[in-house]
């Protein structure tokens, strides 16, 4: 069955742009096989949904055409732990990192919080949302704030790590700019 998923992403190589292939299969890895369903391994719960709705159908239909009977695909999200972060580089450990410290270093800001941010009109919604993703009452994946300067995105941000941090000892949390998360 590992040679029916080859030949499926060969097939979804063929039929997609080379952007829209290395986004969305170069990640993915056949888990488990048997001789009627195929486990295939994505990255995160944000690539099991878009595959889940965009691709799933087509995967299923290639692999069952291929492999000349009805094959089940099931998508499973990687663990935590086995993900290996080749654009973070650790630094080299000098000393025993406190709770929710990580060898990258936050980034976060220890002084913006939930307690000091001013609650306007205009930020009341992203407000409300960050103090959700904060106590995890709700899942916003990606939680996306936009608007003008000076509303308070990079407050809430970091209000959210420290929060985290403060509550979830074992959350490793790292605040990055656009600029430095692009370079």
């Amino acid at each position: 069955m590992y040679e029916v998923f080859d030949q499926v992403i060969t097939e979804m190589k063929e039929r997609l742009e080379p952007q829209e292939f290395q986004r969305w299969f170069r990640p993915l890895y056949s888990l488990y096989s048997s001789d009627s369903s195929l486990t295939i391994q994505v990255p995160n719960i944000f690539f099991k949904s878009w595959i889940t709705d965009y691709y799933l159908s087509d995967l299923k239909r290639i692999a069952s055409d291929l492999a000349g009977e009805e094959i089940d695909i099931s998508l499973d999200v990687i663990q935590k732990d086995t993900i290996d972060r080749p654009s973070l580089k650790k630094a080299e450990k000098t000393r025993d990192l406190a709770p929710g410290e990580t060898a990258y270093g936050t980034g976060l800001n220890d002084k913006l919080n939930f307690d000091n941010f001013i609650v306007g009109k205009s930020n009341q919604l992203a407000h409300v949302a960050s103090e959700a993703v904060a106590s995890r009452a709700a899942v916003y994946n990606p939680l996306f704030i936009y608007g003008p300067s000076g509303l308070g995105k990079t407050h809430l941000l970091n209000a959210i790590g420290n929060t985290l941090l403060i509550r979830e000892h074992n959350t490793e949390v790292v605040y990055l700019s656009s600029e430095k998360f692009t370079n």
